[in-house]
């Protein structure tokens, strides 16, 4: 009886662990599995009456967290901030240094609009498929010094303004974007005087969007 009890326990946070490291970063991540495995272990001793042995304890968390660690990376291969837990879906190759910007007034009206809807990094619009192409985004880029990444679903297109060389997306949106929610991924563009060859996680990317 004690036996199942202690299974249960464990069981308990395990499931607890499981659900707050749902989008969580790797530090984060295993930071929940260290609490979950040796506050289990400690639990699960005190219901079979055993004292608890805390060298015990400690190295059941440390097991746990370490375990979580790789599962996390498995699942994550491409590119995290780990403060935030957001994945970098794709990046520029090295820069032999930063390219000169080109001032907004070489924007067109509509690409001025658009820089304007954006409003910064990290934002994202949705517009019509004939709003906005990649030469649009190639001269916002050429103005803000960061990437721009496009996703075509029938008629209409989802913009994702990045930061710098690299574009991070909540683990949300990851989803929604790997289950086809926005479509095809159509391209993103590299900053001034970084190669145009891929960046370390487009290949990644790509793979994971089921796009060669």
């Amino acid at each position: 009886m004690r036996k199942a009890l202690a299974g249960g326990a464990v069981g308990f946070f395990s499931g607890a662990a499981s659900l707050a490291m749902a989008g969580a970063g790797l530090g984060q991540t295993m930071g929940i599995a260290f609490a979950e495995g040796s506050l289990g272990s400690a639990v699960s001793q005190q219901i079979l009456e055993e004292e608890i042995d805390w060298t015990r304890v400690i190295v059941d968390g440390a097991f746990s967290s370490v375990m979580e660690g790789v599962l996390w990376k498995v699942r994550n291969p491409g590119g995290i901030t780990e403060d935030t837990g957001e994945l970098i879906i794709n990046t520029s190759g090295d820069s032999p240094g930063f390219g000169q910007l080109s001032p907004v007034s070489s924007l067109n009206k509509r690409q001025r609009e658009l820089l304007e809807l954006l409003s910064e990094s990290g934002d994202t619009a949705i517009l019509p498929k004939n709003s906005v192409s990649m030469n649009d985004l190639r001269q916002l880029t050429n103005v803000t010094g960061d990437e721009f990444n496009m996703f075509t679903n029938g008629g209409q297109r989802l913009i994702i303004w990045g930061l710098g060389r690299k574009i991070e997306v909540s683990q949300e949106m990851f989803n929604d974007l790997v289950n086809g929610y926005y479509g095809k991924f159509s391209g993103h563009i590299h900053p001034p005087s970084y190669s145009m060859e891929p960046g370390p996680n487009d290949s990644w990317f790509l793979n994971t969007m089921h796009q060669e």
